[in-house]
């Protein structure tokens, strides 16, 4: 699950945060919570903190 997380958001993360933010959550809502920690990581990691702002992650 977390690598198909990882493919969605960086297919979206260019088009629009608010898709971003919604398919974030969606995600989330299917993985285990030792998965959504690690998807937390990578976010951080890989993406800018104003698109991460809009779900929370700062």
């Amino acid at each position: 699950m977390f690598k198909l997380a990882k493919s969605v958001l960086l297919a979206v993360s260019t088009t629009d945060p608010e898709l971003f933010r919604k398919e974030y959550f969606k995600l989330i809502k299917w993985m285990a919570p030792h998965e959504v920690k690690t998807l937390t990581v990578w976010c951080m990691q890989t993406f800018d903190m104003d698109l991460l702002s809009l779900i929370g992650i700062s």
